[in-house]
């Protein structure tokens, strides 16, 4: 288990136990397991009860609980829940339960409640030199589920989750604000593994929540992270514009080689003066330890494209009575600025291809895509022409 300094909020769910007598029960702090919007609360709890059957209300629970999703497992048996209703105002449950002896009642209360997410948000600061950036990521903890936490054991959980309501399915995507960059929290460790098909954050200490409460709290923290940056030209997504993109890789090399929940990225630069410019926003999804991450934050000012279909032709037919195209694309790219560089062109091609002519040189991507690597003089120019022969499939 590998741990990681991160900062969070945990929240507790105080649930009273009224017996016949309307006795309230002793309360101790819940385990929660925090998706986006769902939280899974488990609490062990201690009922007096009497031999036979006997009518129990659990109250205090939260407005967003899901009471078809309430689980009870008791420590000794003889135990049956023969009856459960829910009653929405006060949020109450009202259980006719059989035991076959009287004395306490021990076991473990668990049940979904909506209003409880978090989500991650990251930012990055790149040096002048744009070849290393510094890293931090946050976390936000928002309750309305209609009830305060208090005194809790918390697991945020990373991944994709898939659901199934009376709707249809539904597949809830799990993941603040900017803050200064500074060493790793000295004070909240989280532990990072993985769970089941997803991944799991565990704080290792208590916290509060309030109700209708928003609460952001540092998270991940890196700095040195060696990163690239690349010129991407894709007619099939613009047909002018050159992207910008920033690549680099989860791994311990790059101070990282944790898993990163999924989050927005926020992007600065830091200027000459010391001060700093915003570059763009951009996103990564779930990442395991050692992928590559992309990050794009918008559009190259000094760079254009130009994509010209010059020549089409019906050149044949195949065995089957296909036709069979001749095609010749010219692109023509354009580079303003006052130093070389070097743009990535990727061509989407379609049905069952092969390039007769290329000019400069092309890689086969997979079966739809060819990448031509092209030098830009400064101010100045250069041409990618490549001519194709397809059918249909």
């Amino acid at each position: 288990m590998k741990k990681v300094f991160l900062g969070v909020v945990l929240v507790s769910l105080a649930v009273s136990w009224v017996g016949p007598l309307g006795a309230q029960q002793a309360l101790t702090g819940p385990s929660l397991a925090i998706y986006s919007g769902l939280a899974l609360v488990e609490e062990q709890r201690t009922l007096a009860v009497s031999a036979g059957e006997n009518i129990y209300l659990i109250e205090d629970l939260p407005e967003g609980i899901v009471p078809d999703s309430v689980i009870f497992r008791p420590e000794q048996s003889g135990v049956q829940i023969l009856e459960q209703e829910f009653i929405s105002s006060p949020p109450t449950l009202r259980w006719r339960i059989y035991n076959e002896m009287s004395g306490e009642l021990r076991g473990t209360l668990s049940y979904l409640v909506n209003g409880v997410t978090w989500a991650a948000y990251y930012t990055a600061i790149l040096t002048q030199d744009e070849d290393q950036m510094a890293l931090q990521s946050w976390v936000t903890l928002q309750n309305t589920s209609g009830r305060a936490y208090q005194n809790a054991r918390i697991v945020l959980i990373a991944g994709e989750l898939q659901r199934e309501t009376m709707l249809g399915l539904l597949y809830d995507r799990y993941g603040a604000d900017t803050g200064v960059f500074g060493s790793r929290s000295a004070e909240v460790v989280f532990e990072t593994q993985p769970s089941f098909e997803y991944h799991e954050y565990k704080l290792t200490r208590l916290a509060t929540l309030k109700n209708n409460q928003t609460l952001q709290m540092a998270f991940l923290s890196a700095k040195g992270v060696p990163l690239s940056k690349h010129y991407v030209y894709e007619a099939a997504l613009s047909p002018e514009q050159v992207r910008v993109e920033l690549r680099f890789v989860n791994d311990e090399a790059s101070s990282l080689g944790v898993a990163l929940p999924a989050g927005a990225v926020r992007l600065y630069k830091r200027a000459e003066d010391g001060t700093l410019r915003f570059i763009g926003e951009s996103t990564i999804g779930h990442t395991p330890k050692n992928e590559e991450i992309v990050l794009v934050p918008g559009i190259a000012f000094d760079l254009k494209a130009e994509r010209v279909l010059k020549d089409r032709q019906l050149v044949g037919h195949d065995d089957l009575g296909r036709d069979i195209y001749r095609e010749t694309y010219e692109i023509k790219l354009r580079n303003q600025k006052d130093s070389d560089v070097v743009i990535e062109v990727r061509e989407k091609l379609s049905g069952e291809w092969k390039i007769v002519s290329a000019k400069p040189g092309y890689e086969k991507l997979d079966a739809n895509t060819v990448l031509f690597e092209v030098s830009v003089p400064a101010n100045g120019t250069a041409t990618v022409k490549y001519t194709v022969e397809w059918k249909n499939r």
